[in-house]
């Protein structure tokens, strides 16, 4: 009995020796850019780690499809994993599929409702659907939550430059400036309102 469980015990050791090792070669293959190794690497741990890192080889090399049903495959076994749904909803938008992206970014606002990224992508996706108030209204929320948001500054600006709301611009344009003062996408837009208005 007692040479069964030594031997039970020393195939569980060899095992769990082996995941590491195998997540290390597969993370190497990874960085190093070789991504159908380090898929096949991944494929052969099996965890929901692994599978993440397959989904995101599979978007490095431009095989768009395979990682989205990578992404999809993930979500269904564990739902609440927030950083696979975020990467798919960002997935979505690259590939000009924002329909796909408006859900999962709404859910991942309901779930963190803390994080101005997930806010910010969901105005992203609501803009590029056409609902451009309520896209208007998550670039508030990502502001709301983070004032230095810098690409939700951007947005509102360029909203309101376009409306030609000159105040309103303005005051996200310098809100951005005051953070961050040589963006030039913001001094751009600043240059812009300014001539608009003669000045």
């Amino acid at each position: 009995m007692k040479k069964v469980f030594f031997a039970i015990l020393l195939l569980i050791i060899i095992k769990a020796g082996a995941q590491p090792s195998a997540l290390v070669v597969a993370d190497s293959l990874y960085t190093m850019g070789n991504y159908t190794g380090a898929i096949n690497a991944y494929s052969s741990i099996g965890n929901t780690a692994a599978a993440l890192q397959i989904a995101r080889s599979y978007t490095a090399i431009g095989n768009f499809e395979k990682a989205v049903l990578q992404y999809e495959s993930i979500i269904v076994r564990e739902p609440n994993l927030k950083i696979a749904i975020f990467e798919l909803g960002k997935l979505h938008l690259k590939l000009e599929a924002p329909e796909n992206a408006v859900s999962l970014f709404f859910d991942l606002t309901l779930d963190g409702p803390e994080n101005p990224e997930h806010y910010f992508y969901l105005g992203r996706a609501l803009q590029d659907v056409g609902n451009i108030m309520e896209s208007i209204g998550s670039y508030k929320f990502a502001v709301a939550l983070d004032s230095t948001h810098l690409r939700s500054l951007f947005q509102l600006a360029k909203h309101y430059t376009i409306k030609q709301e000159r105040d309103h611009a303005l005051g996200y344009i310098e809100k951005g400036l005051r953070f961050y003062e040589n963006d030039v996408a913001m001094i751009n837009l600043k240059a812009l309102v300014l001539y608009n208005d003669f000045q």
